[in-house]
């Protein structure tokens, strides 16, 4: 069955413009209502009260006060209330000298032992 010239035509232009709206990529707007907000908090991704828990409880106790069989056997005393938050990430980081609280910069990646500290500025 022939087609007509004009059929052709608006073939020709139809299959045209689709060749040429997937070489041109879409441009696209900003969905203001797909924005992101950010909380303000020490760190992304990393969740200090779970860190703690998993690495620090064992000694230091949920609640940071060392009541547990680990913190009674080495007298430790509990983590001070509103602590500086550089001095606990670097004694996470480094260890305490003459302690058995040894350095945890090989075992957390900087990400976790920033979010332990701000857990720990919440005991």
């Amino acid at each position: 069955m022939p087609y007509s010239r004009i059929t052709l035509f608006a073939l020709a232009a139809i299959a045209s413009a689709a060749l040429l709206m997937a070489a041109v990529p879409a441009q696209t707007q900003p969905d203001s209502t797909s924005s992101i907000s950010v909380p303000d908090s020490p760190v992304l991704g990393a969740d200090g009260k779970a860190v703690y828990m998993k690495k620090c409880k064992k000694c230091h106790g949920p609640d940071g006060k060392a009541q547990t069989k680990m913190g009674k056997k080495y007298e430790m005393k509990p983590i001070p209330g509103k602590s500086d938050k550089g001095k606990v990430t670097k004694m996470t980081k480094n260890g305490k000298a003459n302690t058995k609280m040894k350095p945890f910069k090989e075992k957390l990646t900087a990400e976790e032992i920033d979010a332990v500290a701000a857990f720990v500025m919440t005991l």
